[in-house]
């Protein structure tokens, strides 16, 4: 509120001593009130602020003349700077989150891998023993075992680099926490997608994240557990990224504004960022975006062409 009202009386005080000529003091404070309300949202208040203040002193110390749009000018210039400087940094500590979260998950990764190459001669070791003792059953059982973890971690990594693999790995390990099915068919590595590292990133962890977020709403209404399944394909020149998941139906009105509009969500607690980023993205590439939603399953595809157009 206090933001509000400064801003009102520096937008009251330019317009009414820069239009006393022209129009009565009120009208003129009434225009200055206006357009404060109008824009205030956009404002932000720092150090720009004191410099506001000292021009407005201007006016007090100069007659009515061509000083006066001057200031108005100045004034207005420092508001832009200042939202605009506000924007820049607001991303860049977006981008120093988003790069901790990414390195955080590369770390887990890192640490999966070198505990498992740890322990592998251990593994070798108790199956020789096992087998040793002519423990065949045994033997198998343990061998079955260590498989399957060790597919659920080839999974998600083969093939990889080291960014992707990591947030591949850390959504799959997401959905078996949530006791969401989850499996990845890639006839190639995400990482021969045609984009820079930190797009691939952002392009599968946007898609996979809100195929979660929808299996999760899925299982709390309807009580059964939810799959996701991602494929990526290469056919006639083009990357064919698939992900299909468990869904409740969407309204028309969220569907027809889905991947269009900034903010569409169905989720209170969310801000609707994740469709517009998958939609940039694929955009950017000059690829085309597709989606279907009928019989409690949605349906994504996103098709690039083979050509990186970085």
């Amino acid at each position: 509120m206090g933001k509000l009202f400064l801003y009102s009386v520096l937008c009251i005080i330019h317009m009414s001593l820069l239009l006393q000529v022209v129009l009565p003091f009120w009208v003129a404070g009434l225009i200055g009130l206006s357009i404060s309300f109008c824009t205030y949202k956009y404002v932000i208040v720092d150090i720009t602020w004191g410099v506001q203040i000292l021009l407005v002193g201007i006016y007090v110390f100069s007659e009515p003349s061509l000083a006066y749009i001057c200031v108005l000018l100045s004034s207005i210039t420092l508001f832009i700077y200042s939202v605009k400087d506000r924007k820049t940094k607001n991303k860049i500590r977006e981008k120093i989150a988003r790069t901790e979260v990414q390195h955080n998950e590369y770390n887990q990764t890192f640490q999966m891998l070198k505990k498992e190459r740890h322990d592998y001669l251990k593994h070798i070791n108790a199956i020789h023993y096992l087998m040793q003792r002519q423990s065949r059953e045994d033997a198998i059982q343990y061998m079955e075992v260590l498989i399957d973890g060790y597919e659920e971690t080839n999974l998600s990594i083969k093939g990889e680099h080291g960014a992707v693999a990591a947030i591949l790995h850390s959504i799959y390990k997401r959905a078996h926490f949530s006791n969401i099915a989850i499996n990845y068919h890639f006839d190639i590595p995400c990482s021969k997608l045609p984009l820079d590292t930190l797009k691939v990133v952002a392009l599968l962890g946007n898609i996979l994240e809100n195929a979660l977020d929808a299996c999760e709403e899925w299982h709390q209404r309807s009580g059964v557990q939810g799959f996701i399944e991602m494929t990526l394909q290469k056919r006639s020149g083009l990357y064919i990224l698939t992900c299909k998941n468990s869904t409740v139906r969407l309204p028309q009105k969220v569907a027809d504004q889905l991947f269009k509009k900034v903010g569409v969500t169905t989720k209170p607690s969310h801000d609707g960022l994740g469709t517009s980023i998958i939609q940039n993205i694929i955009e950017e590439q000059q690829g085309y975006l597709e989606f279907l939603n009928e019989k409690e399953m949605f349906t994504l595809v996103c098709k690039l062409p083979s050509i990186h157009s970085n």
